[in-house]
């Protein structure tokens, strides 16, 4: 297959790991993969100290392409996976990235008015 390409001694392909079927995925493999994935996200969210991830880079035009928007629902599914392996594993650089992520994600909270809501009050106060 023309997409596999060997760097580092690992088999890559599209940039993904491969591995056989013989592989062991035992708790210990999987927690250091987990340790990798953090590192990498702790780094993308301080990068510019702005708390937004970097999802896709192309790092010959150091170019960030935004694939249409940024996605504010991988965004907190990113920081629910940072909080998960900060439970695990209590990285301090972990946490100052995880503050970083949460300050972003929080400034982008908008008002959601309820339309008509002086019905609204009245229906909930007839209950």
């Amino acid at each position: 297959n023309t997409n596999i390409v060997e760097a580092n001694g690992y088999s890559l392909y599209h940039g993904h790991q491969l591995y056989d079927s013989s592989s062991s995925f035992d708790s210990k493999f999987l927690l250091n993969r987990a340790k990798e994935a953090g590192t990498y996200l702790a780094t993308q969210a301080v990068k510019d100290q702005s708390g937004r991830q970097v999802y896709k880079y192309h790092p010959r035009s150091d170019y960030e392409p935004l694939l249409g928007g940024y996605n504010m629902a991988r965004h907190a599914g990113t920081l629910y996976s940072m909080a998960m392996l900060y439970r695990q594993e209590k990285q301090p650089r972990l946490q100052d990235s995880m503050a970083l992520t949460l300050r972003y994600l929080l400034s982008t909270i908008q008002d959601c008015p309820i339309p008509n809501q002086e019905q609204h009050d009245k229906n909930t106060n007839m209950v």
